[in-house]
């Protein structure tokens, strides 16, 4: 949640850090400090797009939050600082005790990959005492209690009570009744989306996107088929490997312009609007289109309009695919600066329709990686300019039916602010000022170097 391969997730940890400073001792007991802080989170906006320096912002009023927001942002190898217990549940996975634990994680909820990892580590020890429940809801007020997230709605059955689902874990292992979990499936998921499709939610302005809950004995799903899209020089995805001599794509990546963020696996920011009535972040999926709503964007065009956003489609899908599982990507790139960033973005594109005349770009997932962790090594190792590298992008986790008619689709780009924060490309210390250097940025995708999508589909 804070740093994905490099890149930090600065819009929610800096709206965190201020909204906690407000509840300091210090800001309870100087109502001077309190309205500096709020007139901070006021013009957040301003504060995203400069590196925060000790000292120069009313948080430094507080300063255990504001040594807390630098560490976080500063902090960018994995060192003793992110391995400790409160920070890495990965470095201690071994040490956890097998007793009985019920994982509650969804899909656009900052953790669904993690949960899913913890999920197979512990059931290793703990085979048959691990559940996990993951939902297609935002780690948001009304966690699990509603059908909706962001523009789309799945359905009334996507609704469940949370607690009612933890009493019968409880009232098992705890109460020795008979609540069903012996019986349970380990893992129960709700899979997004239907072999109908979906249109709009009668009142609610939102796609209905549907879905339904399913269960699997394991994770990824044993039964899995991998689906390999490669991406091409015509900006399709397609099966077949492309040519030899197929040319990449070649973009030019301005950090003074970064691509906007719309929906996504973050929390909504704690104290979501700034100046103007702007939101800064927003959870959830989201047709992926500008909104002069959103504090970063700057038009309501759609994202793949811009030049530096690259969509790789498929061809109109004659029958529904589930995808059901860890997706992967992996991109041939080269920079002609010491460092950059790659972003993903799997997307469910749905045609033109009398309720979207423009379709709607649903948003599933995303991923990032900062070059200068592509091995995913502890310490960064800048890259050499015009060098060509293999990056491969966080897996992630995910469950949906793109319907017949719709398109897989594949944003790739460098930036995704305010989720993470923007690189300057100069390859200086990462949450220090710096100049800001224009890059350009390629992909390849030829036979020898063929970047792809894979994705488990189920049959």
């Amino acid at each position: 949640m804070v740093r994905e391969r490099g890149a930090f997730g600065q819009g929610f940890f800096l709206a965190w850090a201020i909204n906690m400073a407000l509840t300091s001792r210090e800001a309870r007991e100087n109502r001077r400090i309190q309205i500096e802080l709020r007139r901070m989170l006021f013009d957040l906006p301003v504060w995203l797009r400069r590196p925060l320096k000790r000292g120069s912002s009313p948080l430094a009023h507080v300063p255990a939050y504001e040594s807390w927001y630098l560490a976080l942002a500063s902090s960018s190898d994995y060192s003793a600082f992110w391995k400790n217990p409160a920070c890495s549940i990965e470095e201690h996975m071994d040490t956890y005790p097998g007793v009985p634990t019920f994982l509650i994680s969804s899909w656009y909820g900052i953790d669904a990959w993690g949960n899913f990892q913890k999920f197979r580590r512990m059931s290793e020890r703990a085979e048959g005492r691990i559940r996990l429940l993951c939902g297609p809801w935002v780690h948001d007020i009304g966690f699990g209690e509603i059908s909706t997230a962001g523009e789309v709605d799945f359905g009334r059955s996507a609704a469940l009570s949370i607690n009612d689902e933890q009493l019968k874990w409880f009232d098992y292992w705890l109460k020795d009744l008979d609540s069903g979990v012996a019986t349970e499936p380990p893992i129960r998921m709700f899979v997004m989306g239907s072999a109908r499709g979906g249109g709009l939610t009668p009142d609610l302005g939102r796609l209905s996107h549907g879905g339904s809950w399913a269960s699997a004995s394991d994770w990824p799903p044993p039964d899995s088929q991998d689906l390999i899209l490669y991406l091409q020089s015509d900006n399709s995805l397609r099966p077949s490997l492309p040519a030899p001599e197929s040319p990449p794509t070649v973009y030019s990546f301005d950090p003074n312009a970064p691509v906007p963020t719309v929906g996504s696996a973050m929390p909504p920011v704690p104290g979501n609007w700034s100046a103007g009535g702007s939101r800064i972040l927003d959870g959830g999926p989201y047709d992926q289109r500008g909104r002069t709503e959103l504090a970063f964007c700057h038009d309501s065009l759609p994202l793949d309009s811009r030049s530096d956003l690259i969509a790789f489609r498929s061809e109109a899908l004659a029958e529904a695919v589930e995808v059901t599982g860890d997706v992967e990507i992996l991109l041939w790139v080269m920079t002609d600066c010491r460092d950059t960033d790659f972003t993903a973005r799997l997307i469910d594109e749905y045609p033109p329709s009398d309720d979207y005349p423009n379709g709607f770009a649903m948003n599933l997932l995303d991923c990032i990686v900062r070059l200068r962790y592509r091995e995913r090594n502890e310490s960064a190792e800048l890259a050499e300019p015009d060098q060509v590298y293999s990056i491969a992008l966080e897996p992630k986790s995910i469950s949906n039916i793109f319907a017949p008619g719709h398109r897989i689709r594949l944003d790739v780009s460098s930036s995704n602010f305010p989720q993470f924060d923007v690189n300057p490309n100069s390859g200086c210390p990462l949450g220090a000022p710096s100049d800001v250097i224009q890059a350009r940025n390629t992909i390849f995708h030829d036979a020898s170097r063929p970047s792809y999508i894979k994705l488990p589909t189920q049959t």
